[in-house]
């Protein structure tokens, strides 16, 4: 089904669950997809040509274990 199926359906049919818990983990997953817009940016200007994502994959990973379930939600 379109994205707008989906979403009709679940404003008549389904059930909205809000968890405030995982505001943090949104707000951090925002501040990553926009350093790696900015370093993509860059890559395709020519002003950088190697970059160290240690720490990004560090952070992605940590965000996995919230979402699994593995850890106490923070990063």
């Amino acid at each position: 089904p379109s994205m707008r199926a989906f979403i009709l359906d679940m404003c008549m049919n389904g059930e909205i669950i809000v968890n405030s818990d995982l505001r943090d983990l949104n707000k951090e997953l925002r501040y990553q997809g926009n350093n790696l817009n900015q370093i993509a940016k860059l890559a395709h200007q020519g002003r950088i040509s190697a970059v160290d994502f240690s720490e990004l994959l560090t952070v992605y990973r940590q965000i996995l274990l919230v979402l699994r379930g593995d850890s106490d939600g923070s990063c």
